[in-house]
């Protein structure tokens, strides 16, 4: 098979391309695919994401049909200034996160809150969301 790009061609790969862009600006790999835990009770649907480093302002969050959709961007600017040069770098990092919801959500009931870096999404079910069906005979 011929390759398109000759092996003696050597071009960064994603992982350096980010591994570099986090020791620039001190951003956690966490923050474009944020970790998310999910919890059901008998009576919601608890989503806790890690966001760190953002404010409840950098943050998105939608319920849209079926999914919950958490986005974010976290904007970042380096300034040095020295005798013989001025450095500035600006740049941003997002995400955004799709939970597919089961049926039964209240979607106007939906509530959240931010504490030390974690997002909890609570979005409470109808009673009647998760019923037990008993098996006759």
């Amino acid at each position: 098979m011929k390759h398109l790009i000759p092996s003696s061609l050597s071009l960064p790969t994603l992982w350096e391309d980010e591994a570099n862009t986090r020791e620039l600006f001190g951003w956690s790999s966490s923050l474009k695919f944020p970790q998310v835990d999910l919890e059901e009770t008998d009576r919601a649907l608890v989503v806790k994401a890690d966001v760190p480093d953002l404010n409840k302002k950098d943050i998105s969050i939608e319920v849209q049909d079926h999914s919950l959709i958490i986005s974010g961007e976290k904007m970042q600017e380096k300034e040095e200034r020295r005798k013989k040069y001025y450095y500035r770098e600006r740049s941003s990092q997002s995400f955004r996160r799709e939970i597919a919801l089961p049926k039964g959500i209240l979607k106007d009931q939906v509530s959240a809150k931010m504490h030390d870096g974690v997002l909890t999404v609570t979005l409470p079910k109808s009673e009647g969301a998760n019923k037990a069906i008993p098996i006759e005979g």
